[in-house]
């Protein structure tokens, strides 16, 4: 099932032959409800895919607000980004995700071993039920960092298990954080969607740098992304066709304004339009995919090793190649129809030579409040047997919020698996 918790991207420009467009349009696109574009329409979905294309993906500055000196940056950054997480509703999403819970719950106990006597730092403690179950893995110190106004109720939950013994919660920024001693262990739960929205993943990064000892332990330790071509016509099309309706609609609403009321909006037409090819097509989607959805094999697009890696690593993606053949195993004979592309990731908790856990957010696994970022084209992407869509992925933070990021893709479909893409890269707002 897929849920509108954003908008959609466009685009659709590969070395098809026109003529597979137009002979498997009545299969790609369901007839029923479909608003038929007209020229006019059809030129401004060619408009947008050229603005699409001139999306930022220039190189932003690093540094997110909280490392900065900034004080109104930083307490935009706080309004936007952290008030968020002090509601309990927002703390009980991510409580009631039993993948979630599971495997950070697996990964701690599981691993007692290591904690015990130990000193954990809980990086974005939220409520304290990492820093908590540190406690019961026998931690001897659990120093429990919280941004936001959560820090209370963190506070009353480590009283009510009578942990306050254990677990100190501390209400400041990670980057201002000050301890007295270095740390044993750092759990966090940083990842965002795609793994690297809310760029959380540079503080944790500041706080291994400062506080972890030398031979410390990152759970999770490590983290990877994935992509993959996906066929929902169904989904693709009614995101389509609300966009085609709002620009129907506004037609109407021009006409009326002008025969009812006389006056003239014609003026305010191509920002309605740019304003609505953002939101439906250049923007992307929270979906919970099923695996039937997924063509090709997935494709790692990053991999993270958390004692490592730097702050440069976690800024993003640089032209990360794939390359997806056998689109359509089912019937191998007839082409594929690709309705855009989707992204998740894991983390995996190796800790010494114990058992390792692993967060699965693919759609072969149990859903998760994470789902899967969806990038869909305007168009589908029409590949015939024996062909491959190959291509490469940017993700670059947005200039105006560091937290947020924009995903630039170039793909082709060639019987060339080497074959480098020709069009310019489709960008899509992951916000």
């Amino acid at each position: 099932m897929v849920y509108a918790g954003g908008a959609r991207e466009l685009i659709s420009k590969c070395g098809v032959v026109l003529v597979f467009l137009l002979l498997l349009r009545a299969e790609c696109f369901p007839v029923r409800n479909f608003h038929i574009p007209s020229q006019k329409l059809w030129r401004k979905l060619t408009m947008a895919e050229s603005e699409s294309a001139n999306m930022n993906l220039d190189e932003p500055e690093l540094r997110i607000p909280t490392m900065g000196e900034d004080d109104a940056e930083k307490a935009a950054d706080y309004a936007n980004y952290f008030c968020t997480y002090a509601y309990l509703y927002h703390q009980k999403q991510m409580l009631t995700d039993t993948s979630r819970m599971h495997a950070y719950r697996s990964a701690i106990m599981n691993n007692a071993a290591h904690l015990r006597g130990k000193v954990v730092l809980d990086v974005g403690t939220g409520t304290g039920v990492l820093a908590m179950w540190a406690a019961k893995a026998g931690a001897r110190k659990v120093y429990a960092v919280e941004y936001t106004d959560m820090s209370k109720y963190a506070e009353r939950l480590v009283q009510a298990n009578k942990l306050e013994g254990i677990v100190t919660v501390i209400k400041t920024s990670v980057e201002e954080l000050e301890l007295p001693e270095k740390v044993d262990v750092i759990i966090s739960e940083w990842m965002g969607y795609f793994l690297l929205r809310e760029s959380m993943l540079d503080s944790v990064l500041v706080a291994r740098d400062k506080h972890l000892k030398e031979d410390g332990i990152m759970m999770p330790s490590h983290a990877t992304m994935y992509l993959a071509p996906i066929t929902f016509e169904e989904d693709r099309s009614t995101k389509y066709n609300e966009y085609l309706g709002t620009l129907h609609e506004w037609e109407d609403f021009q006409n009326e304004m002008q025969n009812e009321f006389d006056i003239n909006i014609a003026c305010l037409t191509a920002d309605f339009e740019q304003e609505q090819r953002h939101y439906y097509l250049l923007t992307s989607l929270w979906s919970e995919l099923h695996p039937d959805h997924v063509k090709g094999t997935p494709q790692m697009i990053k991999h993270l090793d958390l004692k490592t890696c730097t702050l440069e690593d976690a800024k993003g993606v640089e032209s990360a190649r794939f390359c997806f053949a056998d689109l359509n195993p089912a019937a191998p004979e007839e082409p594929a129809c690709i309705s855009g592309f989707a992204g998740w990731f894991s983390t995996d908790f190796r800790v010494g030579d114990g058992e390792v856990v692993t967060l699965d957010t693919s759609p072969h696994s149990v859903q998760t409040h994470w789902g899967q970022q969806v990038f869909y084209l305007p168009r589908p992407a029409v590949v015939p047997q024996g062909h491959h869509i190959s291509g490469e992925l940017d993700m670059v933070r947005q200039r105006e919020n560091k937290r947020l990021y924009n995903i630039g893709v170039r793909f082709t479909v060639s019987a060339e698996a080497d074959a480098k893409p020709s069009m310019k890269p489709i960008v899509w707002e992951l916000p």
